[in-house]
């Protein structure tokens, strides 16, 4: 190769490295610009109630991931019950990739009376405020109006309304189901009254539930009949010490035919410490619950220690840990108790849940419970027919109980989740 022929080849071989950086920048800085410019892209992760699909239906201009790893916004729904009932519902923003660093939360209430359409429309209404800030930063910052309404209230009162019932709740009702076919026949009976009062400093519960159930069952033209009854009052009230203790106790009263109670109660202070901000309860948190104090249990028949009445003192310690994270939720919670007139008589259990997308597109859920069994007072003498276990009309004593489950899930596909068709 002359050096004319070489000169020439030097001078296209850099016009084609030239060339390709030229294409090479102007794809990233368009890349670049589109995403810095394209609707967010949010990855939802719901743990509560959520309208799913009105949420997507009203807000089509965002882009719905299916995976976190392909989402830009981390948006986290979760709830806790109030005292009257009703719900707190709070979103927690996280900002990925192009919106690192940008956080936020959006803390919403509802009353117990809320319907459906009020709800779904105040959680799209809510999402669409908490994720402002993000879409303010994007081409959709063009597309946004705001609008607040004026302030009715005069020369600077405020609107809030005294409570008449000074945060008193009650509640009552009943339930009625009916089934059967010529050799079967079910009838159950529920009825349930509720008294609360919870305030930032105080929560006071009060409960009445009671049921009731017949089955008849035609076997060779000879029936078998049970009936199951069950009553249970219970009194619970909590005081607020601080960001992280309170104390309070719990009070009861129980029958069961099956439990072999004719007539049981007690009466247990109780103390639990959150090692994290009672305020971040919807996220994290993790508490240790103990209390102590007498029962008294009156049987309907002897039990297996011959005994046909007693008092004894029992103590319980709990401690659980629950956290809520972008990659998934772990629940771990550990039971202790015993009797203090013989401290082998005692119950542990051990509950642990998982749920964890370990990477894109692929989920495990697991948990289960698996419980040491020691404490059961009340098992009744004698041994139980085989209608009585297979009906499970009464408790059968027992050394350990146990259960487990998994579950794995991958999806693959199209990145986003945005279409909604109900048809069908």
């Amino acid at each position: 190769m002359g050096y004319f022929d070489k000169t020439i080849f030097q001078r296209l071989l850099l016009l084609a490295w030239s060339v390709a950086f030229l294409l090479c920048f102007h794809s990233s800085a368009i890349a670049q610009t589109t995403a810095s410019e394209s609707a967010p892209k949010v990855f939802f992760d719901c743990q509560t109630l959520c309208y799913w699909d009105h949420i997507r239906s009203e807000l089509s201009y965002l882009d719905f991931m299916r995976d976190r790893q392909n989402a830009d916004v981390y948006l986290l729904l979760t709830s806790l019950t109030t005292g009257s009932d009703g719900t707190q519902w709070t979103l927690t923003l996280n900002g990925l990739d192009r919106f690192e660093g940008m956080t936020d939360t959006l803390v919403f209430f509802t009353g117990a009376d809320a319907t459906d359409g009020q709800l779904q429309n105040l959680q799209v209404e809510k999402i669409q405020m908490a994720l402002l800030p993000f879409i303010l930063k994007t081409s959709l910052a063009g597309r946004v109006q705001v609008h607040i309404t004026k302030d009715t209230a005069a020369n600077g009162t405020s609107n809030t309304k005294p409570d008449p019932w000074d945060y008193w709740v009650f509640s009552l009702g009943g339930e009625l189901h009916l089934n059967g076919e010529e050799s079967f026949a079910s009838l159950n009976a529920k009825s349930f009254l509720s008294v609360n009062r919870v305030t930032d400093y105080d929560k006071l519960g009060f409960s009445v539930d009671y049921n009731y159930s017949r089955n008849r069952f035609s076997l060779e033209e000879e029936d078998f009949i049970s009936k199951i009854r069950q009553l249970s009052v219970w009194t619970i009230y909590v005081h607020s010490i601080s960001d992280h203790w309170s104390l309070g106790g719990f009070a009861s009263i129980y029958n069961s035919t099956v439990a072999n109670i004719d007539f049981s109660t007690s009466l247990r202070p109780a103390i639990e410490y959150n090692v994290f901000p009672y305020a971040q309860a919807t996220k994290r948190q993790f508490t240790f619950l103990y209390n102590i104090g007498p029962f008294f249990n009156n049987y309907a028949d002897t039990t297996i220690f011959n005994v046909e009445r007693q008092w004894f003192v029992r103590q319980d310690m709990e401690v659980d840990f629950r956290q809520i994270q972008e990659w998934g939720t772990l629940n771990i919670g550990i039971e202790f108790a015993n009797y203090l007139h013989d401290w082998s008589l005692l119950a542990l259990t051990f509950n642990p849940e998982i749920g964890w997308n370990i990477f894109r597109g692929f989920n495990l859920n697991m948990g289960g419970e698996i419980s040491l069994v020691r404490n059961q007072l009340n098992i009744r003498k004698g041994s139980a027919t085989n209608e009585e276990v297979l009906l499970q009309l009464r408790d059968i004593g027992t050394n350990y109980q146990y259960q487990f489950y998994m579950g794995i899930s991958y999806r693959f596909g199209s990145l986003t989740s945005n279409v909604v068709n109900t048809r069908f």
